[in-house]
């Protein structure tokens, strides 16, 4: 069967290999388990104290679990951190389009033995958390939603002309230029790593820029935990004061934060891994 996500294997192994960097520069122990589900297997990574808070990470799009989990910074420190590969947007999980994110999503809770946890879901993995929760909601400790797609959309114009041109232009002819312009719209700052998997990655998935959309009659009052929702101002996917402004239509109990100066990509640095890892840590010790 052909991949719905790579052009060839070739390209998913060698997406596999790009992402090994990014674990690596994790300082305690991550431990690789593979979970089956009633939708193919998938990959969590775990990390932090066997006692600490459960938390279940989702990924952004065209990324895996290797990606986000050195860039949780302090809550690594004190969370149990299972950061979930989605299915149908990482190289290690099972090749399929999702539907039912929530049954997915509480399939693996289950394997996992979390009885209660919190999701975490950043950029398309926001888009999951949120779609999940209306399932688990009876589960959920807490939400924690950083810059989640499918809530809001930016300029069509804008989207065009900074985001899908320039992917159009740099799969037919890669160049140096044309990687940095689409960076330049992506990330708050460069970061050489994430560069060059962006530029591996864009030439071998299969891109499909359509985000399932999430409305205001979805069902969002069954879910009643707290909930902290991060936005980014600059962000031409999910503009980040009217990002927040939906959120709290729907949740009133959020707790809401907006980036300054920042685009969809926050910075990637220790400095703001910090930051953002502690304020993570101060609404979950405050509503747990």
């Amino acid at each position: 069967m052909a991949s719905i996500l790579f052009k060839s294997e070739e390209d998913r192994e060698r997406m596999r290999e790009a992402s090994r960097w990014f674990p690596a520069q994790v300082a305690g122990a991550v431990e690789e388990r593979y979970v089956e589900t009633r939708w193919g297997r998938t990959r969590v990574l775990v990390t932090g104290p066997m006692q600490g808070p459960p938390l279940a990470v989702l990924h952004g799009a065209m990324a895996s679990s290797s990606h986000v989990l050195p860039e949780l910074g302090p809550v690594l420190d004190r969370c149990r951190v299972c950061v979930l590969d989605v299915l149908g947007q990482s190289p290690w999980s099972e090749d399929r389009k999702l539907d039912d994110y929530g049954g997915w999503l509480d399939e693996v809770r289950t394997a996992l033995g979390l009885t209660r946890f919190a999701p975490l879901g950043v950029s398309w993995g926001g888009m999951v958390a949120l779609r999940a929760a209306l399932t688990v909601a009876d589960r959920l400790t807490q939400l924690v939603l950083v810059v989640p797609v499918g809530v809001v959309t930016g300029s069509v114009w804008t989207g065009l002309r900074d985001g899908a041109w320039p992917v159009v232009t740099y799969r037919w002819r890669p160049t140096a230029a044309r990687l940095e312009r689409i960076v330049a719209m992506q990330f708050t700052a460069r970061h050489a790593e994430w560069e060059r998997y962006l530029g591996e990655a864009l030439l071998a998935f299969r891109l499909d820029f359509r985000v399932p959309r999430l409305g205001k009659g979805d069902g969002w009052e069954r879910i009643q935990c707290p909930v902290l929702a991060i936005g980014s101002d600059l962000d031409v996917h999910a503009p980040g004061e009217r990002l927040l402004g939906r959120l709290r239509e729907w949740f009133p109990q959020a707790e809401t934060e907006l980036l300054r100066e920042t685009k969809h990509c926050p910075p990637l640095t220790p400095e703001f891994r910090e930051f953002l890892g502690l304020r993570i840590l101060r609404f979950l010790d405050a509503t747990s």
